[in-house]
């Protein structure tokens, strides 16, 4: 048999008798969606996708545009688009490590050598062709090795969906902080006139020798009390001014025009939503989130890993090769005379390190049951944040009608008192408790709008945001 059939034959044998050799990746058999929907309460007739917009309900122009900002030109949202890149092009590599590599090969030599040898030879040598190399991937380890880097890009992608949903849910609620305390400042300053008036009503009694020094003393106590609430409020309004600008990748003074303009506050209105539609889901929303997405996108590149680790203790079969021309002038070197090939095929055999090898092996396995557990904690962690999300809003929602109700009695009982008080049939005492305690459930009413907001927001974040597509938002991706 001649060389060429020999090696036609070698390659024929190799490329048939080639396999993927390591574990297959198949799901981890716990927690299966009938489960999942139990615990959840999920209602499958109507069931309704999420979309990633669920935060235009609020009916918050502002609010929407800052979101969308974050997505566009956040340094963190962009850090995940440039790692979803670079997966690409790693998987674009790994997708060329199984065809044969090729180089072009020219080079020129001179040679003299030294009259003590006996002669004295000068030589000139020009050399023009292209190597070739290719390792056989008998055993799949290039395959996995694919397969591995298909996993992480994929990962990449859930992770990109996931700063951007962990974006979303941060820029909603620090603007719902910012607007909570915005309108807490607005009735602050509402109840200080009215307690400066009051004051000056007591002052003028207490001139006039209709009441007393204490009653005087409480009424300017009731004014002081609450300008110290207004520095902390402006402090707060301050900071989330600063960390949404941070979180957009702005500096401050580039939205204070949008964040000042609190006229049509949102905490100020009515919150109204369907608590219905909490159940409305997809059984396969858990699945589906971005983290959970990653998690068992890196559980896959792992067990491919194992895969990769496995091939390894099997032979490895390569071949190398040139094919060119070869010859002492440049000028005629590219003709029939100066043709020349060779071949290599090497068979490396691992042998006294195979115990490193099989190590290695167990090691990528322990591995791979660590990525197991956490794949099996996002899930957990995933229905927890569900369930949470939506006892919190409907607790909150029944807080907040009680809340209501606190703040038209309150302020019913404020108008009646000081009525009475001015036309002096009660003491100073129930006026200024009458006053503190309208405060009080004003200032919790709102704290409890915003809660409702951030309920509604937690919700939509435990549930995906949307993201519970491959890329749900990517336009600056470049086809990725």
């Amino acid at each position: 048999m001649g060389r060429n059939k020999r090696l036609t034959a070698l390659l024929a044998f190799t490329l048939l008798t080639s396999c993927t050799v390591g574990p297959d990746y198949q799901r981890p058999k716990f927690f299966n969606d009938a489960e999942v929907a139990k615990n959840l309460k999920l209602e499958q007739a109507n069931a309704s996708p999420v979309y990633h917009d669920w935060y235009k309900q609020f009916n918050d122009l502002a609010l929407d545009g800052l979101i969308e900002q974050a997505w566009a030109s956040s340094p963190n949202v962009k850090i995940a688009v440039h790692k979803l890149r670079q997966a690409r092009y790693a998987l674009r590599s790994s997708n060329m490590q199984s065809f044969p590599m090729f180089d072009i090969d020219t080079g020129y030599n001179y040679e003299k050598t030294g009259k003590d040898t006996g002669f004295s030879i000068k030589r000139d040598y020009y050399q023009l062709g292209m190597d070739a190399s290719w390792e056989l991937d008998i055993w799949g380890g290039n395959r996995r090795a694919k397969e591995a880097s298909a996993a992480v890009f994929k990962a990449a992608g859930a992770n990109l969906d996931n700063v951007r949903l962990v974006m979303a849910g941060e820029v909603a609620n620090n603007y719902i902080n910012l607007r909570t305390n915005q309108e807490q400042l607005r009735v602050a300053k509402q109840n200080l006139k009215l307690q400066q008036d009051i004051y000056e009503l007591v002052k003028q009694k207490y001139e006039a020798g209709l009441t007393d020094f204490i009653a005087l003393n409480q009424s300017q106590y009731a004014v002081e009390s609450t300008k110290t609430l207004i520095p902390q409020l402006e402090t707060n309004i301050e900071a989330y001014k600063n960390a949404i600008a941070v979180l957009l990748g702005v500096l401050p003074d580039d939205l204070q025009h949008t964040l000042n303009n609190a006229s049509d506050n949102m905490i100020r209105r009515r919150v109204s939503y369907n608590l219905e539609q909490l159940y409305k889901l997809r059984v396969d929303i858990i699945r589906k989130r971005p983290d959970v997405r990653l998690s068992e996108q890196n559980l896959i590149a792992q067990n491919a890993a194992v895969g990769q680790a496995v091939a390894n203790l099997y032979p490895n079969v390569s071949l190398t090769g040139f094919i060119g021309w070869q010859g002492g002038n440049v000028s005629g070197l590219i003709n029939g005379g100066n043709a020349a090939y060779s071949y290599s095929p090497a068979l490396k055999l691992p042998f006294f390190h195979w115990n490193q090898l099989m190590n290695a092996v167990d090691e990528q396995k322990e591995v791979k049951e660590q990525y197991v557990l956490a794949y099996q904690n996002s899930i957990l962690n995933a229905v927890s944040e569900l369930r949470n999300s939506v006892v919190a809003l409907q607790q909150e929602k029944q807080r907040n009608q009680a809340y209501r109700k606190s703040v038209n009695n309150m302020q019913n009982v404020l108008k009646y008192t000081l009525s009475k008080y001015k036309n002096g049939l009660i003491d100073f005492n129930d006026l200024l408790i009458a006053e503190q305690e309208l405060l009080k459930a004003q200032t919790e009413l709102l704290a409890s709008n915003g809660a409702i907001y951030q309920s509604v927001v937690a919700f939509y974040k435990a549930a995906g945001g949307g993201f519970n597509s491959r890329y749900a938002v990517c336009t600056d991706c470049e086809n990725t």
